[in-house]
């Protein structure tokens, strides 16, 4: 399944800057289980956005979104965990499941290569009940609302949404802090 993501809540700027990278279904599936089981080796070593206990192997791992950069060695993409409610240490229904999300930025040097990943850490969503309410929240902050977060001096920090073609070229590429951190090639490694 394929799923091309183009937003601009803007509509003075809707076509000029719109992100409308659009690539095969082949392409998209290939990246999407590359990029699941780079998060599936996340949670076994218990790294990155992945570190707590509460996280296992046995849960479900959805990449619900990828928007690449128009020469496809960027894509920022949303992956959603659906969790047993018996992980949380106070849940009114331990019996039953909820969903969290976290944005992750990827990068590569060639088409061909590995991605290399960065938890994208600015807001993590977590204990939805509903797969789509959580969805849709983690869509509309990253693609509508991530040029409102503030840095120390009260400016843009990203200055651009994942929606606009600008984002590629954004502070969210050139910050150390936020780069990306490991290649996993899916060998442990």
């Amino acid at each position: 399944m394929s799923l091309t993501v183009i937003v601009n809540c803007n509509p003075k700027k809707a076509n000029e800057y719109r992100n409308s990278v659009v690539v095969s279904d082949s392409v998209y599936t290939t990246d999407s289980l590359s990029f699941s089981s780079q998060i599936k080796l996340l949670i076994e070593n218990k790294e990155s956005a992945f570190y707590p206990n509460s996280y296992s192997l046995t849960e479900d791992v959805v990449i619900d979104s990828i928007i690449y950069s128009p020469d496809r060695l960027k894509a920022a993409f949303f992956v959603i965990v659906k969790k047993p409610n018996s992980s949380l240490v106070a849940s009114e229904n331990r019996s039953g499941y909820h969903y969290d999300a976290k944005a992750f930025l990827a990068q590569r040097d060639e088409e061909k290569a590995e991605w290399n990943l960065k938890w994208f850490r600015i807001m993590n969503i977590n204990r939805y009940s509903k797969y789509d309410e959580i969805s849709n929240q983690i869509r509309s902050y990253y693609l509508e609302d991530l040029h409102k977060v503030k840095n120390s001096k009260g400016e843009s920090r990203y200055r651009y949404n994942l929606s606009d073609s600008r984002f590629w070229e954004s502070p969210a590429w050139s910050q150390k802090s936020q780069m990306l951190e490991q290649n996993f090639s899916g060998d442990g490694g």
